[in-house]
């Protein structure tokens, strides 16, 4: 099924549905800003290995493996592809620490230097190696590489062939890769049975983006909600042979016994009845994807309750199911869900974008084995895109069991997660004691004071609503409350601004405000007015020039999209999105972005941004 295909060399094919989040995260972000995509990967040069050694390892690895040869560009249909370049050359910059004041200072600013810099997916392959040295001694090395290349399994891969390709003779043997090639996987996933595939995905995302909690984590943000992402890790024999016992106790594989564990602490934490949790999804279930360099991970949200004093079987069961659903569900074209979860989004008026984050890797070797450098229950600041605003990584190592609660600070105060971290081992040590039911374990619990609002089960921060309104330019005042059981949101707006407007501003700002909702009713009062509704649907076009010219390129682009509302709402594909901004810049405009067809932008306010390029001297796309 997976053959290899390196005579097609050279020849363009489509992104893996695994790869397409992550080039939406790179057409999005602006530069200066894409390489918190990065990931490094940094280990230790074994004794006796020379600079050749180093140098042959690492241009063996890249001509064994088409992830590391590939750029990334857009093809004529506004479709992501990929090309495999015949020979790479490997991007090998060197430091030496002989006689350096502080070589451990210096080797720490060189990495850090090396991963702080954008890749140009267009441009080239976004790898990049760093050496260091001591004289004529290598010491370690760094691989930086942009997520789109591979995820944590195939770095496990990176790591054990680098080190097996130091001995020559393991170079002569292993000059092809026996595992499958991406291209390979790509024509599995455009065949009829991964379009296959692909549906039975869509209809479970179908489902369950309409039974979704109100809120994903409902904490406070006031705007504008930073970014301060950091992580605090703790590494437990007691709770890893407690999590062996509760697998064997209840019939549950280990990741579903954290799954368990977790949600639990959350449902704790949040006081939610109902839990959207992402789970990660590693899709690598055949023998011929172990060894595969390239990112086939995908992640899904599932739903869980777990209320307080819930039997601890009940609560595996869930977990088990949920897992199993991971299995079956987690591998879909990112493409059309991404559309998906815009659409619902709008229209539901709750966040689909983020939520808590659950990540179990089973496998007991790989990674950076700098594990000495860890202080456990000390928080740190990491320099990485989470993308969820909380999320628990746990792996197996040795013996031990490491979990690492990785949060963005502004939500979660560090000395929070660091008592959750507490709490989770708590959970599991007790559990595997025996408890069947852990309400006194003491979990950090939010205060529901005056502003929360308790809806279907899930809390919701209705000040925080009326703040975000009042981020607004054109709001002066508002409040936000509960009328009739109907969430109501009184506006006064010093200029004129729709309903519609204010929607799509909300629905835009969820993904940073996971307490957030989209009111089910607006009273807005303007200048112009008082107007009532829940602004699902725009009002008319005012058929200025640039809405008919914008009107006429999405139609010419994307027939399938209409016009009034923001893009993909109306019906806009991503692809289409591409199109769009390719016909534009034809037609000598320029002033719209990928992030504006992509998100919540209403159609009249994407048309006044349109430029031409004779008056503003060019433009990027």
């Amino acid at each position: 099924m997976y053959g290899e295909m390196s005579s097609h060399d050279g020849e363009p094919f489509p992104l893996l549905w695994g790869q397409r989040l992550h080039w939406q995260v790179y057409r999005i972000t602006p530069p200066g800003s894409r390489w918190r995509n990065n990931a490094l990967f940094h280990w230790a040069i074994p004794d006796g290995a020379t600079l050749l050694d180093v140098r042959e390892s690492v241009s063996s690895l890249i001509g064994r493996h088409q992830a590391l040869r590939t750029r990334y560009g857009i093809d004529a249909d506004g479709r992501a592809v990929q090309t495999v370049e015949q020979n790479g050359i490997p991007d090998l910059r060197i430091l030496d620490i002989e006689g350096r004041a502080d070589p451990v200072a210096a080797a720490q600013e060189f990495v850090a230097g090396l991963h702080r810099m954008d890749f140009d997916l267009e441009a080239g392959p976004p790898v990049r190696v760093g050496l260091v040295v001591q004289g004529e001694i290598p010491r370690w090395l760094a691989f930086v590489v942009h997520h789109i290349v591979t995820d944590w399994l195939g770095a496990v891969t990176l790591r054990t062939e680098f080190r097996d390709g130091l001995d020559e003779e393991w170079r002569k043997k292993a000059s092809v890769s026996q595992a499958a090639q991406p291209r390979s996987v790509a024509g599995q996933e455009a065949s009829e049975a991964g379009r296959r595939t692909h549906r039975s995905a869509l209809l479970y995302w179908q489902n369950i983006t309409r039974e979704f909690p109100d809120t994903t984590l409902p904490v406070p943000a006031v705007p504008p909600v930073e970014f301060r992402p950091g992580e605090v890790v703790l590494k437990s024999e007691a709770a890893a042979r407690a999590v062996v016992e509760l697998s064997r106790r209840y019939g549950a594989p280990e990741a579903a016994v954290v799954l368990g564990l977790y949600a639990m602490l959350l449902a704790a934490y949040t006081g939610n009845d109902r839990l959207a949790i992402r789970m990660f999804v590693a899709n690598r279930f055949r023998r011929e994807l172990l060894g595969l360099l390239g990112c086939l991970y995908q992640t899904m949200p599932v739903l869980l309750d777990a209320p307080a004093g819930c039997p601890l079987e009940e609560v595996f069961a869930r977990a088990r199911a949920a897992i199993t659903l991971g299995y079956r569900y987690g591998s879909y074209d990112q493409d059309e869900i991404a559309e998906l979860v815009v659409r619902e989004q709008f229209h539901r008026g709750v966040n689909l974008s983020t939520m808590p984050a659950f990540n179990f890797l089973p496998t007991r070797s790989g990674g950076n084995p700098d594990a000495s450098a860890e202080s456990e229950l000390t928080w740190r600041d990491i320099e990485m895109d989470i993308g969820d605003p909380l999320e628990l990584l746990a792996r197996w190592e040795g013996d031990a069991m490491r979990f690492a609660i990785r949060c963005n600070s502004a939500l979660i105060p560090p000395e929070q997660a660091v008592e959750l971290l507490v709490a989770l081992e708590e959970l599991a040590v007790r559990a595997g004691e025996g408890a069947t039911r852990l309400d006194a374990v003491r979990v950090p619990a939010r205060e529901r004071g005056a502003g929360w609002i308790n809806r279907r089960g899930s809390w919701i921060w209705a000040e925080g609503v009326a703040g975000l309104l009042r981020a607004h330019p054109a709001v002066d005042t508002v409040t936000v409350g509960s009328e009739r059981g109907v969430l109501t949101a009184r506006i006064d707006a010093g200029r004129t601004v729709t309903v519609h407007e204010l929607r799509a501003f909300l629905a835009g700002a969820l993904a940073a405000h996971p307490a957030a909702v989209v009111p089910d009713r607006f009273v807005l009062t303007t200048p112009d007015g008082t107007e009532e509704g829940d602004g699902r649907d725009a009002p008319g076009r005012d058929g200025t020039d640039a809405e008919d010219l914008l009107a006429s390129i999405v139609g010419k682009a994307d027939p399938a999209a209409r016009d009034r509302l923001p893009y993909l709402v109306a019906g806009g594909t991503l692809a289409g999105a591409e199109r769009v901004l390719a016909e534009l810049e034809t037609a000598g405009h320029t002033g719209l972005t990928y992030a504006d067809l992509t998100g919540y932008v209403p159609f009249h306010v994407l048309a006044t941004k349109i430029r031409s390029l004779d008056t503003v001297g060019g433009g990027q796309r």
